[in-house]
């Protein structure tokens, strides 16, 4: 990872504190850039061209400089097409200075051309203005606050809490959401009052004197919301396979040692074996002798999967290492854990991709992993339901029976367990006893989980699951 800070007007100090807080997201260096008009400073973590792709990078001219946060994986392509317009290059192959001469030539439709995470700030010397950008699932963090006529960003909240004068409170349409439906990171809000976080696939410009004079979406994902089928499924399968296939290799562009997590279940599976497909054919490289794979281990044997794992390893012949969080470490560990996430999360279920982003840190810098599959694939058991909600609504029951069939042995046992999780909440202290106190008190939020499948996957990628998910990951990592 690396890490972004910034804002409008010159404060050499406040943005070295801001640097500081930060450090841990780019230990091979720091740069900055300080005029009258804008404050810019990133922390390096070197994957693509370490040796030229220093930041700020600027552009021929020097009226535009980027401060960025990611990787492009078509960044090649792009290049190609910018040389072939003209477009003069100063380092050797970085991928930020193809989003800074990208913008150059298309300004804001660079966007639609990029694949990749990130998050991004270009300063317009000429315009005065800011560009502000994240990458379309909002992998990449960015966080803003403004305060008297000055807009302030930053890869991570703490850089934030820097500024002077920003009085730390509770956001507490933040905390209502999250005690009483666990939702978070769904909405621009935060868990602190003013400070908000800018929506995936969108860009705002600042100007001179802090204002927010546009703020745009630049995409969305095509999703066919009707139960019904366009293709047949062997159609579905090829096309999934050659998307799947292109991206784990597009990911695997690095000029870093590469790693993966591996899980045991289907999604990092997945990664694992293309990834040894990809290396036999000579498609990618991961810059180590071996496949480094990194997994967790659950005492409890209903949550461990280290068979899945043990298979999936010895297939793809890895370096497997093995996480076994405790209660115990936890405990000890949970201040810092706590200043590492930032914001509450649902479940303590985030430390264990704690544990495993430290052991990976020893042997690599760029890590793969398949978080988002359960939500693209509705690989979990309580999407049944809304399977059957939506095969009911087409007059599907030859699907509806199929499946019923095939899934009772998971499906029935999920249903008493989400029973006695209830009987035990009832006596227990409850989320609805604390929102019901006056603090809370004339607080909604309109949370109604959508019955149709492909809808509630859609609103679980976009909304409900992945942000969070995504989340926890960068702030471990």
């Amino acid at each position: 990872m690396c890490g972004i800070v910034g804002f409008t007007g010159s404060d050499k100090q406040l943005l070295e504190s801001m640097l500081s807080s930060i450090e841990h997201r780019g230990p091979d260096g720091q740069g900055t850039h300080l005029d009258d008009k804008v404050s810019l400073g990133m922390r390096r973590l070197a994957i693509i061209d370490p040796n030229t792709g220093w930041q700020p990078i600027w552009n021929k001219d020097n009226s535009r400089c980027i401060i960025f946060n990611g990787e492009i994986y078509n960044y090649a392509d792009i290049r190609k097409e910018l040389v072939k317009s003209g477009m003069t290059f100063r380092t050797d192959h970085s991928d930020t200075e193809t989003v800074l001469l990208g913008y150059d030539l298309w300004e804001e439709d660079i966007l639609k051309k990029l694949r990749g995470m990130f998050a991004f700030a270009i300063y317009d010397v000429k315009k005065n203005e800011l560009f502000i950008a994240r990458d379309r699932l909002g992998i990449k963090p960015l966080y803003y606050y403004q305060q008297n006529d000055v807009f302030y960003f930053s890869s991570e909240i703490k850089a934030l809490l820097q500024i002077p004068g920003y009085k730390r409170k509770a956001n507490k349409q933040s905390l209502f959401n999250y005690l009483k439906y666990r939702v978070h990171d769904a909405d621009e809000n935060t868990f602190f009052e003013g400070i908000n976080r800018l929506d995936a696939a969108h860009y705002i410009k600042v100007n001179s004197a802090g204002k927010i004079t546009s703020k745009n979406k630049y995409w969305s994902p095509e999703v066919n919301f009707s139960f019904n089928s366009k293709k047949s499924d062997s159609e579905y399968a090829n096309e999934l396979r050659e998307i799947y296939v292109d991206t784990v290799r597009m990911h695997l562009v690095s000029d870093v040692p590469v790693g993966i997590s591996l899980s045991g279940g289907l999604d990092s599976t997945g990664v694992v074996a293309i990834t040894k497909q990809l290396i036999e054919q000579s498609s990618a490289t991961i810059h180590t002798d071996k496949m480094h794979t990194f997994s967790v281990i659950y005492p409890d044997a209903s949550m461990n999967e280290e068979n899945y794992i043990d298979i999936a390893a010895d297939f793809v012949k890895s370096e497997k290492h093995i996480i076994k969080p405790t209660v115990d470490a936890f405990w000890q560990e949970i201040e810092d854990w706590i200043y590492t996430q930032e914001e509450p999360t649902i479940s303590s279920g985030p430390y264990a991709n704690y544990n495993v982003m430290r052991e990976a840190s020893k042997y690599v810098k760029v890590m793969l992993s398949g978080q988002g599959g359960d939500e693209l694939f509705a690989g979990y058991i309580p999407y049944f339901s809304s399977y059957i909600q939506s095969a009911l609504e087409a007059n599907r029951y030859d699907a509806l029976a199929r499946e019923f069939l095939k899934g009772a042995d998971l499906y029935f046992p999920y249903l008493l367990q989400v029973a006695k999780k209830k009987i035990a909440r009832s006596k227990s202290v409850q989320a609805e006893d604390l929102i019901s106190s006056k603090v809370f008190a004339g607080f909604k939020f309109g949370y109604t989980p959508s019955k149709g499948l492909n809808q509630r996957l859609f609103e679980d990628l976009t909304k409900y699951s992945v942000p969070n998910l995504l989340r926890y990951e960068d702030k471990n990592s």
